[in-house]
Formats: C-alpha cells, structure tokens, sequence
C-alpha cells in the first residue's frame, strides 16, 4: 500500500479490507508476463506515470468514501498532514531530489510486472516526473478532503440529461475522442498528471484503439456497475464558469486540430454558417501559416496539458504566460529538443547562471572596469522569444475558441481575457532589445569581400552568389527570388526584366508582390542572363534546381536563410538585423535616397498602391522603361565582385550545384 500516499491512518475495519481487496485487485489487473529488465522508453515511461497518478487518486477516493465521520479537529489535522505532503514533495522538486519517487515507481513497475532499470540515463527524467505526478495527486487530494469538486455529481449530470433537449452536433471534422468518455489519464506530452474527464456522458463504445494497450492486454471488460461506480471526476477547482456547451470536453490537442482542419478546408476566420470553403486557400494556408498553428499547439500541450480546455483554471494560464516568456529563443529550431517545458527552462536558466558567473569571475580576474564586468554579464544572458512570438502564440491559443463560438459550441472564448492588449504589447517591446532590420552600411563590402563574390563560388548557378545581389539592386523577398524560373525573365525594348508572379508551386506574399523587376545592367554584366539560357538549354524549370524545400513550411527560405547565416558565421560577417531581408531594405532605402516618387517604390518593392489610382486605374502598370531607368540608378561599387563565369570551363552544361540542405 505504499502507493496510497498520504491514507488515512484510522480506517475502519471494513475500509482496511476494502483497501486490501483493491491492491489485489489491482496486482492482478496489472500483472505482466514478462521478467525482463526493460531501458525507460517513452511507452514506458508513460505508462508508468500513468498508472501512477490513477492509482495516487483513485484510491484516495475509493478510502474517502467508506471512511467514518470526522470531527473538526481531526479534519484540520488531516489537512495539515496533507498540506505537509505537498510541501514536502515541492521541496523535493526544488532540490531535484527524486528519491520520494523510487520506492512508488518500483512499485508500479512490480504491477506492471517489469524491473526498471534505475541505472538508465533515462530514469531521473522519469523519477522527476513521478514527483509532479505525485504532487498533482496529492493536490488532488487534498482539494477532495476539503470537499471541493470541479462540476457537479456525475450521477446528478446523467439524471439531468435524460430531460435535457438534445445539444446540436459538434462539426464533423471534431475527432471523435474529443466526445467520447476518456478511460485513461493524459498522455506524457502534458507536464502534470490529470485524470480523465469521466462526466462527459455519450452514448458512444469505446474502441479498442482508443484503449491502451497495457489495459487491453490485462484489465477484464468492466462491469457496468464499475464503471458507475468510478465516475467520479478527478480534475483541478476551475476558477471560472465552466463552458455551457459540449466543446468543452475537448482535449486541448483536439482543439486545435479541429481549427486547422477547418482552415486546411479553406474557411476563413468568419466561419460563417453559410460559408464555402475555398480549396485553394485552404492549400495556402497550409503553405503560410499551418506551421505556426502546429508549433503553438505543441507549446500550449507542453505548458498546460492535452486536458479539456474547460479544466483549464486561469491561474493555470497566467503561469503558462510567464513560462511562455521564459522559452529560450533557440526553442523549436533543433528537431532533436525533446526536453518537457519547464525542464527545458530550468537547465537554460541554470546554463545561463554558470555562463555569467565564469564570465563575470574572469573579468574581475583580469581587472576588468565595472563597464567590462556589466557587459560580461550582458553578453552571457540566454535570448528568450521575442515579444512577437509571444504574442502570436497567445493569440493562436485564441483562435480555435473564438470559431467555436461563431459555429455555436461555446457561448464565449475561455481565453479572451488573457489575450494581450495592444497597450501591453507596447509595453513589452519597450522592455526588449530591438532588432530592427536596418540597411546595410559598409558592412556590405565586407560580406562582398567573401570567397563567394571573389571567383570561388561552387558553380555558375550558386543562389549564395546570386540571390543576394537580386535583393540588393532589385528588391525582391528571398523567397520570390530562389523560386525563379527561367520562364519567368523577357525583354521589352531590349530591356531584360523578370516577373514575380503566383503559380503552381510559388508563392507570393499579396497581390501586390505580383510584379516586374527589370535586370540591373550590374547584374547583366556579371551573367544573370547567361545563367537563364544555361538553364533554357538544360530544360531546368527552375534557375536554381538544386535547392531543396523546408519540411514545415515547404519553402526554399525555409533551408537557404539557415545557410546564409552559416555562410556569414563561417566567414566573419555575421551581425545581428544584417541578414538577407535587410539587404532588400537597403534596396528600398536607396530608392528613398534617390527620391523616387511612392508609387514607383511601392511598384518595385511589391507594396499595396494607396489610393484608387494604383489601385483600380493602373492595370497596365507602370512602363519597363521608366523601372528600368529607376532601378539602373541604384549604385553600389560592385566592381571587385567577380561573376562565377570567369572560367570557362564553369560554363559547360551539366555542371555540379551546390546543394542547399
């Protein structure tokens, strides 16, 4: 019984043999046949913590409630021994102490009939992680003693359903586990244990793929007396009106998916009840934004847990948001960080402290002025997520809820009220270093100084060669420059000119990127137009083929920006806001140097026309002659840039490319 912690230690007789009974039971449901020492794989470590957390509550439920009377004193007593457990347990978190978790996790992996294998570089994850589960457990608990219940009775639920009227279906793109009753705790991915939402009453079996497969190969099929009987909900107190509607028993991962499904469906975010999805927009949306959406559902999963949005206290919020500001920048750009969250947070904080304290020590060692010691300080901080991150994530969090109440299955968004006003944003930017892109100063002619401008490029078509010089004295976005085709540059009046345009495959930023750039006379004489007939003569469909896509948002930006900071990194020109999109600012600023008239600017650099006259009386565009003048002023000493045509033997068909993975 050492699992059922913190019991009662003046059961009656009749309560100790219930208890009793049920650890045999419970041996006897969770036996393995297996005596094999097992390495703590995820399967495995999630069923563990799993039973664990289950059978923390469900037999502190089962002792509370054959126990006998208490009388005030004793129920003080009893929530002071309990409150002692939470604050011990918090303590051991505090000092990572795991070892309150070994003997319990023994335990569970004795019913489950496996020997843990304590010497795994894997155990004091999981031994960390038991510690939450069991502080949830122990929380729980407590708030049961003092007999507080997140909703009503479940037995007072069904007997008010049988006379309610029938709610209108949830759309049939909602998975069909966001309906049906839950019959096991959240999965690893929510950083603390939470049972399941057992008074959600739908007239739906449970299939046998959404039974775990530890359940299937050992538990008996319930009696239906069990399961009334263990319909007891084990969730925390929510500090806010529970939703009125079915919607919110869905899981927080359902939530989301059922937004994404909807807007790779082509709705808008109206979501009108007469609305037609457009395909083609849903396909778009699935280019520009679905990756965004995916990455805030795995940080919202991670900071609150797959539980149903309606358990979601907001306090419980008001935390993730804090924790949200605490996320290392680098956060999501490895696809091998598989670390929890907090345990992500806690060693960056940790890293971050070790790091400044060298640095600080090494200073002062050195004799270093109180300037130096500060800056050593200062250079050593980890970067969070910026504000914008923040803020777009808050708001994802938002999105699903509010087409939730447009379709009818809310009555209002449980997360409104934490959204971040734009008066707290503003705040929030003020408090935080800017990063605003800026134009290139002389720092150009050190990134032109590279190996790349100098002859030594990998191959006529190199895009690292030729995609940055197109920004510069022709201003297009990365994106609309390395998705060039060769089909894509004419003349007019022997002037060459390319055009950026929306087709199958690319992908343009508005309408208003759809647009012509006339060939900088620079980039003439350094052989853009000899790489296009190069690439005509090939049959190349693009001007730069060997570049690959992104795998999240199948992009060639996606690879080459991560390339082009390698490339600045490797060769000592790399400074923070200089990147690849400042070198099309530095493009647009030249153009305002020059004073070129606006709606010549925002022509060439792809920008929405601001009245009607560019808007509605402007379809012929503006004449390739009067660009092309335009463009040809913008100057830049690019005579020690040399073309990567220079030998000849560069030039011969089939050349190797580089390849940008």
């Amino acid at each position: 019984m050492s699992l059922l912690f913190p019991l009662r230690t003046h059961l009656p007789p009749e309560a100790k043999v219930l208890a009793q009974k049920l650890t045999f039971l419970t041996d006897i449901a969770f036996a393995r046949r297996t005596e094999t020492t097992m390495a703590i794989g995820p399967q495995i470590m999630a069923r563990h913590l799993e039973e664990l957390g289950c059978f923390l509550v469900e037999a502190h439920e089962t002792a509370r409630e054959v126990a006998p009377q208490l009388t005030a004193e004793a129920a003080a007593y009893e929530a002071a021994c309990s409150q002692a457990a939470i604050d011990a347990l918090r303590c051991a978190l505090s000092l990572r102490d795991r070892e309150p978790a070994r003997q319990p996790l023994r335990d569970v992996a004795r019913r489950l009939g496996v020997d843990l294998d304590e010497a795994d570089a894997d155990w004091p994850r999981l031994a960390y992680r038991a510690l939450r589960v069991m502080l949830d457990a122990a929380e729980e608990n407590a708030r049961r003693d003092a007999g507080v219940f997140d909703a009503p009775s479940p037995y007072f639920c069904s007997s008010r359903a049988v006379r309610a009227t029938p709610r209108p279906a949830l759309p049939q793109a909602m998975p069909r586990a966001a309906l049906a009753s839950e019959t096991c705790p959240t999965p690893l991915s929510a950083p603390a244990f939470h049972a399941p939402d057992q008074d959600q009453f739908v007239p739906s079996p449970v299939k046998e793929a959404d039974v775990p497969p530890v359940m299937l190969a050992t538990a008996p099929p319930p009696a239906q007396e069990e399961n009334d009987s263990k319909a007891t909900s084990i969730r925390p107190v929510p500090q806010r009106k529970r939703p009125a509607t079915g919607a919110g028993s869905m899981r927080l991962g359902d939530y989301f998916d059922l937004y994404i499904a909807k807007k790779l469906e082509g709705y808008t975010d109206d979501f009108g009840e007469e609305e037609v999805p457009d395909e083609a927009a849903g396909k778009k949306w699935e280019r520009t934004s679905r990756n965004n959406l995916e990455v805030g559902k795995r940080l919202w999963i991670g900071l609150l847990g797959n539980r149903p949005i309606s358990d979601i206290t907001d306090e419980q919020i008001r935390e993730a948001k804090k924790k949200l500001r605490l996320i290392p920048e680098r956060h999501a750009k490895s696809c091998s960080e598989t670390r929890d969250l907090d345990v992500l947070i806690m060693e960056t904080d940790a890293e971050e402290k070790r790091n400044i304290e060298r640095a600080v020590a090494e200073a002062t060692l050195s004799g270093g002025s109180e300037a130096k010691i500060e800056r050593a300080r200062l250079d050593n901080l980890t970067p969070r997520i910026r504000v914008e991150t923040v803020l777009k994530h808050t708001r994802a969090l938002n999105r699903p809820a509010k087409m939730l109440v447009k379709l009818g299955q809310l009555e209002s968004s449980p997360f409104e009220k934490h959204m971040i006003s734009n008066k707290s944003a503003a705040r929030m930017r003020k408090l935080e270093e800017k990063r605003d892109r800026r134009p290139w100063d002389d720092r150009l002619y050190n990134l032109l100084a590279t190996p790349v401008f100098r002859g030594r490029s990998a191959d006529v078509g190199d895009p690292m060669f030729w995609s940055p010089l197109m920004a510069l004295i022709g201003g297009g976005r990365e994106e609309e420059i390395l998705q060039l085709s060769p089909d894509d540059f004419e003349t007019s009046g022997g002037i060459h000119y390319y055009r950026l345009r929306d087709t199958a495959g690319n992908s343009i930023k508005s309408d208003a990127g759809v647009r012509v750039i006339p060939v900088h006379p620079e980039l003439v004489r350094l052989g853009l137009i000899k790489l296009v007939e190069l690439r005509r003569r090939q049959g190349e469909p693009r001007l730069f083929p060997e570049l690959k896509r992104g795998k999240h948002k199948e992009t060639f930006t996606e690879l080459f920006t991560k390339e082009f900071t390698k490339y600045r990194q490797a060769h000592g020109v790399y400074w923070r806001g200089l990147d690849f999109h400042a070198l099309r600012t530095t493009f647009h600023h030249a153009l305002m140097d020059n004073r070129v008239p606006g709606y010549i600017k925002r022509a060439l650099m792809g920008h929405e026309g601001l009245d009607e006259g560019e808007k509605s009386y402007a379809q012929g565009g503006i004449a390739i002659k009067t660009l092309y003048n335009v463009v040809s002023e913008i100057r830049f000493n690019l005579e020690q840039v040399q073309s990567p045509f220079g030998h000849p033997s560069q030039e011969r068909t089939g050349v190797s490319l580089r390849v940008v993975s």
